[in-house]
């Protein structure tokens, strides 16, 4: 499940809350100071649940999301539960302005295209100290966005969305009909500023389909041959 640990000056806060979310916090050794999110779909925000009374229950966690996602949560249980049972304080940010959500790290949302069946989608231009780093976990394509090198010139760090490496990895389905940019696209668009830069482009939430599981296929040697890299747990980006 893909999440972002962002260390503060004396705290941290966890980007996304999978259903992994207890392990992830666990690998952390302390409770986050903060939840921010980037959209309603299972895998980022789900993990909310934990914080309710059945589990951990919290008091008054920050969650930091859009207006639309926000909106979500109050209106629609059980995550309406953790807002009336004060488990959570929803904290709503706006695409294009930048907030402070603990001490020493800043975050820039910007709204990505994406299925939004539920709420908006947002990826984090992310700074921490003198450190920047752009995280976009999830988006339909980056012909559709049209950001991603401009973007990238201006960071240190790009955790992007790598769930499918290509598009024979479905067999039969067609995979037109299921809109992420491919771990080959997003190389060859990148390919010129690695070269020119010292950036690091790492790819993150990968589909249980995709072959950079494995370190032994083409496609992962493929990757790291591109001096690009593929996201572990625990990693550390500094």
């Amino acid at each position: 499940m893909a999440a972002l640990a962002v260390h503060g000056e004396s705290e941290w806060l966890l980007i996304d809350a999978t259903p992994d979310m207890p392990e992830q916090i666990r690998n952390a050794g302390s409770m986050p100071a903060a939840i921010v999110l980037t959209h309603a779909h299972i895998g980022h925000y789900t993990g909310l649940t934990h914080l309710g009374r059945e589990v951990m229950s919290s008091d008054r966690l920050p969650v930091w999301c859009s207006a639309r996602m926000a909106d979500y949560l109050r209106s629609n249980g059980p995550w309406s539960q953790l807002v009336a049972l004060n488990n959570i304080e929803l904290h709503e940010f706006e695409s294009g302005v930048l907030f402070n959500p603990i001490d020493g790290v800043s975050i820039l949302p910007l709204k990505v295209p994406h299925r939004d069946e539920y709420s908006d989608t947002h990826g984090f231009s992310i700074t921490n100290k003198d450190y920047r780093t752009l995280y976009i976990p999830d988006i339909d394509s980056w012909d559709a966005w049209g950001h991603l090198p401009d973007l990238a010139r201006e960071h240190q760090a790009v955790i992007i969305d790598a769930t499918f490496y290509d598009d024979h990895e479905l067999g039969n389905r067609d995979m037109s009909q299921i809109p992420h940019p491919r771990v080959t696209q997003s190389l060859e668009l990148l390919a010129p500023i690695i070269n020119d830069t010292q950036l690091r482009v790492i790819f993150s939430h990968l589909n249980h389909t995709n072959p950079l599981w494995d370190k032994k296929s083409k496609p992962y040697l493929n990757v790291i041959s591109s001096k690009a890299e593929v996201a572990k747990v625990g990693q550390l980006i500094y």
